[in-house]
């Protein structure tokens, strides 16, 4: 018997189910928190994908624009190639073959 107070007393057989229940929530209450790690390692996991997932767009938007700017050196040069070739048609004479 153990006593509450007050006069109240709680048999044994009382006092093991009790133990026992809080024995249970204890190991409810480590499931969770281990639930909870895992859920905040696979966040972490996610985040990290996330953040190389950015890293590769950004690489791939360089490569883009490296291969933009040469396209329009070649635009340029292929402009610059036609204007000296009309050039050229005037100075000889022959007008429209370019």
């Amino acid at each position: 018997m153990e006593e509450l107070g007050g006069g109240e007393w709680k048999s044994e057989r009382e006092v093991g189910k009790s133990e026992r229940d809080v024995g249970k929530c204890e190991r409810e209450v480590g499931k969770s928190e281990r639930e909870v790690g895992k859920s905040e390692r696979e966040v972490g996991k996610s985040e990290r994908e996330v953040g190389k997932s950015e890293r590769e767009m950004g690489k791939s938007e360089r490569e883009m624009g490296k291969s933009e700017r040469e396209m329009g050196k070649s635009e340029r040069e292929v402009g610059k190639s036609e204007r000296e070739r009309e050039r050229e048609c005037k100075t000889r004479g022959i007008v429209g073959l370019v």
